[in-house]
């Protein structure tokens, strides 16, 4: 009877935690806590510690989305020490990994990289490649974002060889997107668009929206750079359009603001100012200081309007 009630248990606990999931996949951030709180429990309960350090590790992807970076990192943390406890390998390279992105999200950049290649030495060792390859790609992005062109290219061109040789497309355009923010931080705009139209291609043809969002947005920036205004002004509304139906606030925030300046660019002054408030609403809601900045630029748009 005993083994049965804690057969039930598992059950109930992991029951709990896919019902935590599928909150967290719909944006439902509240629900998604209480299950995952709920299935925590359970698991404590039942003394199952890994158990445990996947859930810890769930409430901290909530917690990174709710943006309270400080319980994210504190519930990541706590995962990350059992999965070292119970040399749960695999467990622990995704919790370094959740970490290293974490970190690269608050703009700790040196620290996010130590946290991905601390994760790259475990899936190493336990020869999981689709996991390397992802993290290949991550250390090249955090790499790209501090300037550091040649490094970036060589982590992020071993990352698409893997994942191609893996027939893993989702990773494949992770790789070509990360290539071609790579390139236009480089001003190489028309490799960018390449390495851009690739990503788009392939997100379509998996139904990866968010990936698809990027993708246009990358395009959107780079025909902009370019002096393309129209092709940009496109590539920007389906970037807006896609990031709105994958659920990616961010994504929206960052594509309006591009299509602000945009429009500005070509004296589309109705279009930019739609653009601009519509963007800071959303900052607003990440109590971010561009806000204030895009309302000023619609404030000074009324003004040379006038």
């Amino acid at each position: 009877a005993a083994a049965r009630s804690a057969s039930f248990k598992d059950d109930e606990s992991a029951l709990l935690t896919n019902l935590g999931n599928i909150h967290l996949e719909l944006r439902e951030f509240d629900k998604a806590i209480e299950y995952f709180e709920l299935s925590l429990d359970m698991h404590q309960e039942l003394g199952d510690e890994q158990g445990t350090g996947i859930v810890l590790n769930s409430l901290g992807s909530v917690y990174v989305q709710t943006r309270e970076f400080g319980k994210a990192v504190e519930y990541y943390e706590q995962s990350l020490a059992i999965h070292r406890q119970f040399e749960s390998q695999r467990n622990a390279s995704d919790t370094l990994n959740n970490l290293g992105a974490l970190t690269q999200q608050m703009g700790q950049l040196e620290t996010a990289i130590d946290y991905y290649k601390q994760s790259l030495a475990l899936t190493r060792e336990t020869k999981d490649r689709y996991t390397e390859a992802s993290t290949l790609s991550n250390i090249g992005a955090a790499y790209s974002e501090m300037s550091q062109w040649a490094d970036a290219l060589a982590y992020l061109q071993e990352a698409l060889s893997i994942d191609r040789e893996l027939g893993n497309l989702a990773g494949e355009s992770g790789a070509l997107v990360n290539l071609g923010s790579t390139h236009s931080g480089m001003k190489n705009y028309r490799v960018a668009i390449d390495y851009f139209k690739q990503a788009l291609s392939l997100a379509r043809k998996i139904g990866h929206q968010h990936r698809e969002g990027v993708a246009l947005h990358g395009l959107g920036r780079a025909y902009m750079k370019l002096k393309q205004y129209s092709d940009a002004i496109s590539f920007l509304r389906q970037s807006v359009d896609l990031s709105r139906a994958s659920h990616d606030p961010e994504g929206q925030a960052a594509s309006l603001q591009e299509l602000g300046r945009c429009a500005w660019m070509i004296g589309e002054i109705d279009l930019a100012k739609q653009s601009f408030k519509a963007s800071a609403r959303y900052y607003t809601k990440f109590d971010s200081p561009q806000a204030a900045t895009l309302m000023m630029i619609v404030k000074l748009l009324g003004e040379y309007e006038s």
